[in-house]
């Protein structure tokens, strides 16, 4: 959803439960998101914050570092397959191969920045530098025949500098139009009752879309006889 949506749900819904419009004005409403956003993504990995954008670079000849996006978090998301690689994969227009992440330290530790020799690069670091963030690649690429190579990744996006027409996940609707009003309004007990539904809710989604499963007090696997679906 729209944030321009989310700040119109929001005066609303204060309207609605307190009979009085808000005193805050767009900015204000905006900066409250942007902390709470902050705060749920940063405490724990919800599936619906991932972001995967292809490409997310493409390469130039000789060139070791490119330009992430704004909203990039501090790296790609681990792999599944064996939770020790990321999900950054580069393309050479026929296949794709995984590229290894090095810390910041080891890259430029082992990294010999005379060294002009091209190829397809295997593995990557994220350097911060004047407040932006960006990928250095290792080795320099070559031009593969011409056609270079793109990279593309998924990431969890740190959702700061948002504006009225910035795009946060559908399923964070209701918590964040709650998790603002209990800030204005603490001692609201509908907010902080449809604070801790819309919570709730919250993990009950994403324990939907995880590939593991619930399991009752009773050890019984959800979906299976004996399995009481009120718990769920």
């Amino acid at each position: 959803m729209l944030i321009r949506d989310l700040v119109e749900d929001i005066r609303d819904e204060a309207s609605n439960g307190t009979g009085k419009p808000l005193p805050h004005d767009s900015y204000e409403l905006i900066a409250k998101i942007m902390i709470v956003l902050r705060d749920i993504a940063g405490k724990e990995e919800w599936s619906f914050f991932l972001r995967h954008v292809s490409p997310i670079a493409q390469t130039a000849t000789g060139r070791r570092d490119y330009p992430l996006p704004d909203d990039f978090g501090s790296n790609f998301l681990k792999g599944s397959r064996d939770g020790q690689g990321r999900v950054c994969k580069i393309s050479d227009g026929s296949g794709e191969a995984d590229l290894n992440y090095l810390s910041a330290s080891k890259f430029f530790d082992t990294t010999d920045f005379t060294d002009t020799t091209t190829g397809m690069p295997g593995s990557y670091t994220i350097q911060v530098e004047g407040g932006r963030k960006r990928i250095l690649l290792e080795p320099l690429p070559d031009s593969n025949s011409g056609s270079h190579y793109t990279i593309r990744g998924a990431y969890r996006p740190t959702f700061t500098d948002l504006v009225m027409d910035s795009w946060v996940p559908e399923e964070l609707g209701s918590y964040l139009l709650y998790a603002v009003l209990i800030r204005i309004e603490p001692e609201s007990l509908s907010f902080n009752r449809d604070y801790l539904m819309a919570r709730t809710s919250l993990y009950m989604v994403e324990a939907r879309d995880r590939d593991s499963r619930l399991v009752s007090v009773e050890g019984r696997f959800s979906g299976e006889p004996g399995w009481t679906p009120e718990f769920f």
